[in-house]
């Protein structure tokens, strides 16, 4: 999301309300929706589900999860993986409380296996270079790995059997008063999706 959505979302909104001030905070979807319960924002936009009563959710993009491995050696000639294969192999994984490690912790409980990462990161390009040297395999979001794809360090694996699609979301709490220009960006949030 903050790699790819809003930074073009914010500069859009700023050339149309250049007196405002947008102040934007790039985290995981547990950190943001946290922070919209405390009104510390206004608005969220979030990958995964939402977990509070309290917030509402607008569904803005669908996008997809896709599993990326070394482009030599392990699963070579293959573009299919199954979930047994996927938790035999050294794990590299986004950080608890992110929405793409969300995805993969439900898959594995779904098949009664816990996660145990080898390596565990913030940041999506340190699991890519990793993935590309060689050191294990993950599942991260097509767009953020689209480059590393079409440039040939990584490869691409399908899961076979499971759903991999993820929803963005655009998020609020249900009681906090919505200003003109808040309204305005949610607006402008939906019709670019």
């Amino acid at each position: 999301m903050g790699n790819c959505l809003l930074p073009g979302l914010i500069r859009r909104f700023r050339t149309e309300r250049e007196q405002l001030r947008v102040e934007a905070v790039v985290d995981n979807s547990e950190t943001v929706e946290e922070q919209v319960l405390r009104s510390e924002l206004d608005l969220g936009l979030i990958e995964g589900s939402v977990h509070h009563p309290q917030i509402e959710c607008q569904c803005f993009f669908r996008d997809r999860m896709v599993v990326i491995a070394p482009p030599n050696g392990i699963f070579d000639g293959r573009t299919e993986i199954g979930v047994g294969e996927l938790r035999e192999q050294p794990l590299l994984l986004r950080e608890r409380g992110s929405a793409g490690r969300e995805i993969v912790d439900g898959i594995l409980a779904v098949y009664g296996e816990a996660v145990r990462p080898v390596w565990q990161s913030a940041s999506t390009q340190a699991i890519v270079h990793a993935v590309g040297n060689g050191l294990g395999i993950s599942l991260l979001p097509y767009l953020l790995v689209k480059e590393a794809l079409e440039q040939g360090e990584v490869r691409q694996l399908s899961l076979r059997d499971v759903s991999l699609e993820r929803r963005y979301l655009l998020i609020r709490h249900k009681d906090k008063y919505m200003t003109p220009a808040a309204q305005t960006f949610m607006n402008m949030v939906m019709q670019a999706a």
